[in-house]
């Protein structure tokens, strides 16, 4: 008697995501606008089609507890992107 159970793969419409993409989209993203002082992370979401939105993190200052650390976003891209290379200008800040 076999007692394993295997697990059900959910079945979705939707196309999987690309990490190899969203990491290009970021580093073109972070090359293009420059590194934010207190930066954390980036954030890539394709929204529909060939639209993404790119959130840039960074520390932000916490008037209510020292001890804790917190991170807001301090850019916000909606991009159009050709295949993979980000067609939308960004102007370079930091």
């Amino acid at each position: 008697m076999n007692l394993t159970k295997e697990k059900p793969v959910p079945v979705s419409d939707e196309p999987r995501l690309d990490h190899h993409l969203v990491k290009k989209i970021v580093g073109q993203v972070m090359d293009s606008l420059g590194v934010p002082p207190g930066w954390t992370h980036t954030k890539a979401v394709n929204i529909f089609d060939n639209r993404w939105r790119v959130n840039v993190y960074a520390k932000q200052p916490n008037t209510t507890n020292v001890l804790v650390v917190r991170s807001g976003i301090v850019d916000s891209f909606f991009l159009i992107v050709d295949g993979e290379k980000v067609i939308t200008e960004i102007a370079r800040k930091y």
